[in-house]
């Protein structure tokens, strides 16, 4: 059944709740839950993908404040390249190694905020047509099974998110470190 655009035209990836259904076989030798039990673990799983869902946007709002400033001090130093063009070789290449160390920097920044696709929870309207005539307890388990799939597939976007993100915020402290560094033996030679 296809499933109707997102906000902005395009296709946004979802779960296809036939699909789901491996979750639920996984309980297959458990008693079927009360439909309390069902609502319950619908409203948690709904409650951990919109921390899920929060924590993404933290990262990213992270990784724009190292990005915009790695971005400055990088135009600084770049400003300031003509002054160590005359300096003596320890000096100088301590400069340029932090030069590197802040682009590459600017490198995981963009990496950090490259965007991902994040699987969502299929859209009303594809649950209206494939489940009005059902059971509300057959609807709510397949809403169930279908969150937790969702949760289970995008666990793994922000350790890509947090790994670029570290790399981005060591590489400006050692760029940082390294300037410094490098105006002290510049100026104490």
């Amino acid at each position: 059944m296809p499933r109707p655009p997102g906000e902005n035209g395009k296709k946004r990836p979802s779960i296809d709740i036939e699909r789901s259904f491996d979750m639920m076989e996984l309980m297959a030798g458990t008693p079927n839950p009360s439909r309390e039990q069902l609502v319950l673990l619908n409203e948690e799983l709904q409650d951990r993908a919109a921390l899920q869902s929060s924590e993404l946007e933290g990262l990213d709002r992270k990784a724009s404040t190292m990005l915009a400033g790695t971005g400055v001090v990088l135009g600084l130093v770049v400003n300031n390249v003509d002054r160590f063009q005359a300096v003596a070789a320890a000096p100088r290449s301590v400069f340029f190694g932090s030069l590197v160390m802040l682009a590459v920097g600017v490198v995981a920044g963009v990496i950090a905020l490259w965007p991902r696709r994040v699987k969502v929870v299929p859209s009303p309207r594809g649950l209206v047509q494939g489940y009005y005539a059902r059971d509300h307890d057959d609807t709510l388990a397949n809403l169930v099974s279908v969150r937790l799939r969702a949760l289970e597939e995008n666990k793994n976007l922000s350790k890509g998110k947090v790994w670029a993100l570290r790399a981005q915020m060591s590489l400006f402290a050692i760029g940082g470190i390294g300037l410094v560094l490098a105006l002290g033996m510049k100026e104490w030679k």
